[in-house]
């Protein structure tokens, strides 16, 4: 069992137990064993992309969100690379005519800054990387996380407008600044999903760049095949997803779709593109032990005001964050 503790951030002593059970999959316990040893060395999460498509939060909201992105773009503009050749990140979010065209665009330049560094390769950096400052370097990992942040906004909002209010699927993300890797082989197969659940507990994806299935879900059309990689390890990272359910009309879809994705970019016969689609399943939220409820309408008012991590369990290991996303003190010493 897994206990992630949120809290109010107006009101820090006011918290919530989200309990998960975790499965007895191959890859549900290999996730576990990397979680575990990051709770007993205590290490840090990224804050900044910890709550995602929350459209109740008015803790951080669509302005917030543009702000913070056109802020660490001006940032990386005003910085002097010399003596590589001058080069601008752009355009502006705005979250008057939001469009998620941009957020794909401004990730794809994301992946020029930073470089093609992967889970198991962190100093693959780009040159431009290489001579920025550690703020530099942070602002350039925030486009990143932000632009996946406007993507599942966007989504959410879509959703709102197709479905009605909380029609749409927020998640809650916890990413560690280090993870122990496993890599996946065919015992974990059978663990990835493309049936979306209320409170399923996900695998998060440590790749530098985007998976297929994501690229595709993303609807981006500017990141190049190059920058496609299929789900290469298992971590400690994990995601809880607050959606509705899908059905059998809607998996079919999306399946067709992804087709013909692979097909538009030449990619159709190529074996990693077709295996291990959707996302790797290690455990559900105890909605009983958690709530008191399983309405999801409720469930999600109640969580929309608790946005902030407060702390991580596993067995009797239990390990405290007394910070969020405004203390970025912590991000820039990770960026060192």
């Amino acid at each position: 069992m897994v206990v992630l503790k949120l809290r109010n951030p107006k009101e820090k002593a006011d918290t919530i137990n989200i309990v998960i059970d975790c499965f007895s999959s191959y890859t549900s316990k290999n996730w576990q064993k990397c979680l575990l040893k990051n709770i007993k060395e205590k290490v840090d999460i990224k804050t900044h992309v910890s709550f995602h498509g929350w459209l109740e939060n008015q803790n951080r909201t669509l302005k917030d969100i543009c702000d913070d992105m056109n802020n660490s773009i001006n940032e990386i503009n005003v910085f002097d690379f010399s003596p590589l050749p001058d080069r601008k990140i752009g355009p502006l979010l705005s979250h008057e005519n939001f469009n998620m065209e941009v957020a794909n665009i401004l990730h794809d330049q994301f992946v020029f800054f930073e470089g093609g560094k992967t889970a198991d390769n962190l100093e693959k950096v780009s040159p431009y990387f290489k001579i920025a400052t550690p703020e530099i370097r942070w602002h350039i990992s925030k486009i990143n996380h932000i632009a996946h942040e406007t993507t599942h906004y966007a989504h959410a909002l879509y959703e709102e407008e197709l479905y009605g209010a909380y029609g749409y699927s927020p998640e809650i993300h916890v990413h560690f600044y280090k993870t122990d890797l496993i890599p996946y082989d065919e015992r974990d197969y059978e663990s990835f999903d493309d049936w979306y659940r209320f409170g399923r507990v996900y695998v998060g994806d440590p790749s530098v760049g985007k998976t297929y299935w994501d690229a595709f879900n993303d609807l981006d059309t500017h990141i190049l095949n190059k920058q496609l990689v299929p789900p290469t390890f298992n971590v400690a990272d994990f995601q809880i997803h607050f959606g509705v359910d899908t059905d059998q009309n809607d998996v079919d879809d999306t399946r067709r779709r992804y087709k013909d994705f692979l097909t538009t970019r030449g990619l159709q016969d190529l074996d990693e593109a077709n295996v291990m689609l959707g996302k790797p399943v290690v455990g559900q939220v105890n909605f009983d032990k958690s709530f008191n409820t399983n309405n999801r309408t409720e469930i999600i008012k109640l969580v929309s005001c608790y946005c902030e991590i407060d702390s991580i369990q596993i067995s009797e290991d239990v390990i405290q964050y007394d910070y969020n996303m405004f203390n970025e003190g912590i991000d820039i010493k990770h960026h060192a």
